[in-house]
């Protein structure tokens, strides 16, 4: 872990940054803060459920495989084990971080979205 403990904390850092973004885009995105919080959790709990914590990719159907590989637990948990068990570096994992800078930065366009869109609103 000390070894590559600045690609772990980036790693770390970028999986925090997307999830606050997703967690912003609901809140900007409904104005009752009960309704926005109910919208996260399932998000969250679909997230969760097409990962490979539950059920292993392996025996998903193929077409539900495609789409849980690019789930972003899948890959921030795929960038956790390769860091921590095999020592992999950021050039290693250029796929799974471009994923990920990928959907920080669609959620950001849908946050600022969903911002302005929020601000016309009141």
């Amino acid at each position: 872990l000390f070894l590559n403990l600045s690609v772990f904390l980036l790693s770390v850092l970028v999986c925090v940054i997307l999830f606050v973004l997703l967690g912003m885009f609901f809140a900007y995105l409904v104005p009752e803060r009960q309704t926005s919080l109910l919208l996260s959790l399932f998000f969250s709990l679909i997230l969760f459920f097409f990962s490979d914590i539950i059920f292993p990719l392996e025996i998903m159907p193929p077409a539900a495989t495609f789409f849980a590989q690019f789930n972003p637990i899948v890959v921030g948990e795929g960038i956790f084990m390769q860091v921590l068990f095999y020592g992999h570096g950021i050039l290693e994992q250029y796929f799974a971080f471009g994923v990920l800078v990928m959907y920080i930065l669609f959620f950001g366009i849908l946050v600022l979205a969903a911002y302005s869109w929020n601000a016309m609103r009141r």
